[in-house]
């Protein structure tokens, strides 16, 4: 985390400049989006994509690929928060990551403690599943990551949710109303994810029976 200056130009995608003030600055990595012209045929580990899938499902985030975003039903896309980087790959191939947090939550609008209320906790949808994805994970997948929810810990993220700074309009009832979120969120998805991807994954048909 960097503290900064109106003198720093720090350039973002947009051709404006980083405001002043607290920031997060990640390293650079050599490499491309999954907007660019980079295909998952030259993608060493595959087998994360499910968890990307759960990983962003968790966390509500929207950024990437939303389904039912717009009052018409269309969904929000975003591959540019998918990263093909050359770091740790083999030659020719790139490892993919999945980059930019900064919608997870509420899409982008500010915090509160309305996150974790029921209607958030218990949302069905399945967020990151782009259309590119899908050959690439299963109902069977999605169970056993979501039996790793019943041993999450709060612990994990005690540290993070600390350094939060209250510039941001960070208080320690938002902060409490994340950790409870997280916590309630992993429960519900333990038990519902089946339902919840079954229902994407095969034409919006329910099967309570798997």
């Amino acid at each position: 985390m960097l503290n900064l200056e109106e003198s720093d130009e720090i350039p973002l995608g947009d051709k404006t400049t980083a405001a002043a003030g607290l920031a997060f600055i990640s390293r650079a990595e050599e490499g491309g989006t999954m907007g660019g012209s980079k295909t998952l045929e030259s993608v060493e580990n595959l087998e994360d994509i499910p968890r990307i899938v759960v990983f962003d499902t968790w966390v509500r985030n929207c950024d990437r690929f939303c389904p039912m975003y717009t009052a018409e039903g269309k969904p929000r896309i975003n591959p540019d928060n998918i990263f093909f980087s050359v770091e740790g790959g083999s030659t020719g191939k790139f490892i993919l990551k999945a980059i930019d947090h900064g919608h997870i939550f509420s899409c982008g609008k500010p915090l509160s403690t309305k996150l974790c209320h029921i209607e958030n906790v218990r949302e069905h949808k399945l967020y990151g599943l782009f259309p590119e994805f899908r050959k690439y994970v299963s109902i069977e997948q999605f169970d056993e990551i979501a039996k790793e929810f019943g041993k999450i810990d709060a612990r994990l993220w005690d540290d993070l949710l600390e350094k939060l700074p209250t510039a941001w309009g960070i208080t320690t009832e938002i902060r409490q109303s994340i950790n409870q979120f997280l916590l309630d969120r992993a429960y519900f998805l333990e038990k519902n994810l089946h339902i919840i991807a079954n229902a994407e994954l095969h034409d919006g048909m329910l099967n309570f029976n798997l």
